[in-house]
């Protein structure tokens, strides 16, 4: 995660890459995430990062029969480099 306030200056597309380089060195096919599907910013990052989404992941957070829903991403790491 990196600091809102270093917004605009690529640091999470760094992470990112070093993550997809990493994970494809390692035999990793796709890279997936999750992120709140309220963060309209991180939502918007991912789809230029080329993330596509995959699905919903539910779970219970703080209270019983309180769901949160998140949005899962996922990105070929056999086509980081080339999108």
């Amino acid at each position: 995660m990196a600091d809102r306030a270093l917004a605009g200056l690529g640091l999470g597309a760094l992470m990112l890459g070093w993550a997809a380089k990493t994970g494809r060195n390692q035999g990793s096919k796709v890279c997936r995430l999750d992120g709140a599907e309220t963060n309209s910013a991180l939502r918007s990052f991912y789809r230029q990062q080329r993330f596509r989404e995959v699905g919903r992941h539910y779970f219970q957070v703080l209270l019983p029969g309180l769901v949160q829903r998140d949005p899962v991403r996922e990105h070929d790491l056999t086509r980081w480099d080339r999108d």
